[in-house]
């Protein structure tokens, strides 16, 4: 399943609308063949984007990640690995502007300091769990004014199955404004 130019442009525009001027590092977790972090890179010279995916295959993702039955916990290793090949080459001519990091996204958090990004653009493992573990991994991660926000968020084409985003984010904002975007983007400003 290809991603639509269109929803990448909108997601995209989302993002880059909310940004501040001047050198900007954020990090897109779920990057999958890279559409999105190219447009933000090819859109915004200034930017130093990290991506970060593991890019598992069906049998290696967890089982609450798999109930959901998002087409990309349920693919075989070899279009996990053509993905991460595609995401490589999508970003290839943006030279150390754009990093990619495979491994979970949990983990990968781990090696951010506190404060240290601009934005954190989460659209990875849709589940309640997912998502949950995700936000509290990469929150602390964004400095004082910067964003975390994602995608999927009151996506009304999205199965019961795929609801988890909806809960985690609502759950984690509290009584924090969740700002909506174009193609169902939320944007939390920290």
């Amino acid at each position: 399943m290809a991603v639509k130019h269109g929803a990448v442009h909108q997601r995209g525009m989302a993002i880059l609308s909310r940004l501040p001027t001047g050198n900007v590092i954020g990090v897109e977790v779920g990057v999958y063949q890279g559409q999105l972090s190219a447009f933000l890179l090819r859109n915004r010279n200034d930017l130093q984007l990290i991506m970060v995916d593991s890019w598992l295959p069906e049998h290696e993702q967890p089982d609450h990640y798999r109930e959901t039955r998002d087409f990309l916990a349920m693919q075989d290793a070899e279009t996990c690995s053509a993905n991460k090949a595609a995401a490589i080459m999508a970003v290839s001519s943006f030279g150390r502007r754009g990093t990619v990091i495979h491994m979970p996204s949990v983990d990968a958090a781990a090696q951010f300091d506190d404060g240290s990004l601009d934005f954190v653009f989460i659209d990875a493992d849709h589940s309640y769990e997912g998502c949950k573990a995700d936000i509290h991994a990469w929150e602390s991660k964004v400095r004082k004014g910067g964003w975390l926000c994602g995608h999927d968020y009151r996506n009304p084409l999205q199965t019961a199955d795929m609801s988890g985003v909806d809960r985690a984010v609502g759950e984690w904002a509290g009584g924090r404004a969740v700002e909506t975007g174009e193609n169902f983007t939320w944007f939390v400003q920290l």
